[in-house]
């Protein structure tokens, strides 16, 4: 399993660290962008897991513990996503909204992370036995479907991170656009609005 480090992933910018200014919409992105690709090498090693709780072959507690460890990344980078996303003090406005979407997604993250840890805890205590009794059995099938929901999770909150950061392209193209128009436009437009009102009031008898 060859993850990428995500000890040096950055959540607010040094500038911004101990201040109450907001974030630029790049930094934001930057940030993002760095937890998308942690995710999507995250979601090669969480399928390799989920393809040995998925073989009838035997699994040695060195495989629990590295799955375990590799679990502990998926963690620790839904924590440094969700530290971005719960500072909306910090956060540009554009993004306030936004991050309503990938803070689901993180919740059921870090829940099915959780439960696979205890599971895989739990199984790693038996998985040297050479009968495996119907229980561990059960607990190693309960492991793999966890993990299918959790890689469905990955994929979904990588997805949601690419759809937001051209929903935010397009916020800011729209907004830069009304920032260009002119009071005169404005009140133009609202001239013609007011004619065309007119048009369908009823005659005075």
């Amino acid at each position: 399993m060859t993850s990428l480090p995500i000890d040096n992933v950055q959540v607010l910018p040094d500038s911004h660290a101990n201040d109450n200014a907001r974030l630029t919409v790049e930094e934001v992105g930057s940030a993002l962008l760095k937890n998308q690709e942690h995710f999507d090498s995250l979601f090669d090693d969480v399928q390799t897991i989920t393809t040995l709780f998925d073989d009838n072959c035997t699994i040695m507690p060195m495989q629990c513990r590295d799955a375990i460890r590799t679990l502990g990344k998926v963690k620790q980078n839904t924590q440094h996503i969700h530290r971005l996303l719960d500072e909306p003090d910090h956060l540009p406005f554009i993004f306030t909204a936004l991050r309503y979407r990938l803070i689901f997604q993180i919740h059921l993250i870090e829940e099915r992370v959780q439960q696979l840890i205890c599971f895989i805890e739990s199984y790693r205590a038996i998985c040297t036995h050479t009968a495996l009794s119907f229980g561990s059995l059960q607990r190693r099938k309960q492991i793999y479907r966890t993990l299918e929901v959790l890689l469905e999770a990955i994929n979904d909150i990588s997805q949601q991170i690419h759809f937001i950061k051209h929903e935010v392209r397009f916020h800011q193209v729209k907004l830069a656009a009304h920032s260009r128009s002119t009071p005169t436009d404005d009140i133009l437009e609202e001239h013609e609005s007011d004619k065309r009102h007119l048009l369908y009031l009823p005659m005075q008898q």
